[in-house]
């Protein structure tokens, strides 16, 4: 079941809220509502997968209750290190058993489903059992409670990664305001507004440039395709990442935020400071800090990275693509801590958003092509005329023509500059009609979209 699925929105959603009427006042109700809720949303998107990571949850609470019980130094980390090579087992038995037999030449197999989110779920369970193991938060002793976490269906499939800390203290001490259902309702309507109207628009686009053979790529096809797919996959992401926030707090819940206009940032590293928040701060915490993160010597520090942007390349899929591009944000993040990091910062503003835009469209190719030789192929075409297709400017033309708007609406968006409008229009009363009025007119194109294309997938969804 996905988020922009009509059986979600206008049944099961409906029903969950009724649960939250029915409820209001206690909140080991409402608990115990959403635990059931969960359940039926991932078991309702494959129920083996929901087996399997139900079991990997009741593994990883029961190692964290003997991590609790243990005092002797080497036999808690020797639990820890267990719990985290049994998660880091299962996912590379999900996500990378095929894609090693391929690299050695050998026969794929049939696998067992896989969790829904199950790479999300794997760092949820880590983060905690590291927690637990370094004394920040107490042993969960209530297995419901800690099943919610693992489950809460607004965050399921593709997060954002919450701390146990952070969303145990939630559960004894919430409360559903008018101010959080109005920002919940107005969230997950520019979700789907984001998903259906925009990332939709743009990754029409990208969808005719990617699919074109490396023949026929010219710079017109491979900047424009570039380019939306780079605005298709924010949009895309940060329009789940608003649906789950505001379901969340529609059941008083607060998530932590993923995304802080990213394509504003005017460096590599300030990229990463505002894309997928979430999971940056999991390889900081989790991995990059433990490995001694820049306190260290400098070859330290690049094997640090190496190690941090392999498994991030790594944990969004088993494609050698995905592990070129974790390795490509590796090298420029490394040179800019060691080499050209502060003659960066002293250039103009608009030298360093270019640099910095350049770069992570380039990443973005590599994260959409198929396979190595075609990104390359995709890359050369940016920059080095060739034979090419010869109708591009008037595939360009016709593609402004359709998609005009929704293009200068995804780039309006990519700034801040939407979010002053809207702060601004709040504080009027003629200003927060018309905000009613405009996101009236987002849910109703939205539904109108889905109800006549259809609704695809999420990118991250595969993740």
């Amino acid at each position: 079941m996905q988020l922009t699925s009509f059986t979600f929105l206008f049944a099961f959603l409906p029903v969950s809220l009724l649960f939250l009427l029915f409820s209001k006042e206690k909140l080991p109700w409402q608990n115990a509502a959403l635990l059931i809720l969960s359940v039926l949303f991932c078991a309702a998107s494959g129920l083996a997968g929901f087996l399997a990571g139900l079991l990997e949850t009741l593994a990883v609470y029961a190692l964290a209750l003997i991590l609790a019980r243990a005092d002797r130094p080497k036999a808690r980390k020797m639990v820890f290190t267990l719990g985290v090579l049994f998660c880091a087992g299962l996912l590379c038995y999900f996500k990378y058993t095929n894609f090693l037999l391929g690299a050695l030449s050998l026969p794929t197999v049939s696998l067992l489903p896989a969790p829904v989110g199950v790479s999300f779920l794997t760092f949820l369970l880590i983060s905690y059992l590291a927690d637990v193991y370094r004394g920040r938060i107490p042993v969960e002793r209530r297995f419901d409670r800690f099943l919610l976490y693992a489950f809460f269906f607004p965050k399921a499939a593709q997060g954002p990664l919450c701390r146990y800390g952070e969303f145990s203290a939630q559960l004894d001490a919430r409360a559903v305001t008018a101010d959080n259902l109005n920002a919940g309702v107005t969230r997950l309507i520019f979700g789907l507004g984001k998903k259906a109207l925009l990332s939709s628009a743009a990754g029409a686009i990208a969808q005719e440039a990617f699919s074109l053979p490396s023949s026929a790529l010219s710079p017109v096809y491979a900047w424009t395709g570039a380019i939306c797919y780079a605005l298709q996959i924010y949009f895309d992401f940060s329009g789940y990442t608003d649906l789950a926030l505001g379901l969340a707090l529609l059941f008083g819940f607060a998530l932590p935020e993923n995304f802080n206009h990213p394509y504003m940032a005017d460096s590599v590293t300030d990229f990463w400071r505002r894309w997928h928040m979430s999971l940056s701060s999991w390889f900081r915490d989790y991995v990059y800090i433990p490995l001694g993160g820049s306190r260290c010597s400098k070859g330290r520090l690049v094997w640090n990275l190496f190690v941090v942007w392999s498994l991030t390349g790594l944990w969004h899929g088993a494609n050698w693509t995905f592990v070129c591009w974790g390795l490509w944000f590796f090298v420029l993040l490394s040179l800019e801590k060691l080499v050209w990091g502060q003659a960066l910062a002293k250039l103009p503003g608009i030298l360093r958003h270019g640099y910095a835009m350049l770069a992570v469209f380039i990443g973005w190719i590599f994260f959409r092509s198929p396979s190595l030789s075609y990104a390359f192929s995709f890359l050369r075409a940016l920059f080095v005329p060739g034979t090419g297709a010869p109708d591009a400017l008037s595939w360009l033309a016709l593609c402004i023509r359709q998609y005009g708007v929704q293009l200068a609406l995804c780039l309006l968006l990519s700034t801040n500059l939407g979010t002053s409008v809207w702060a601004a229009l709040g504080k009027t009363k003629a200003g927060r009609a018309g905000r009613l009025l405009f996101l009236l007119v987002v849910l109703g194109l939205s539904v109108l979209s889905m109800a006549g294309s259809g609704m695809q997938a999420f990118i991250y969804a595969q993740f």
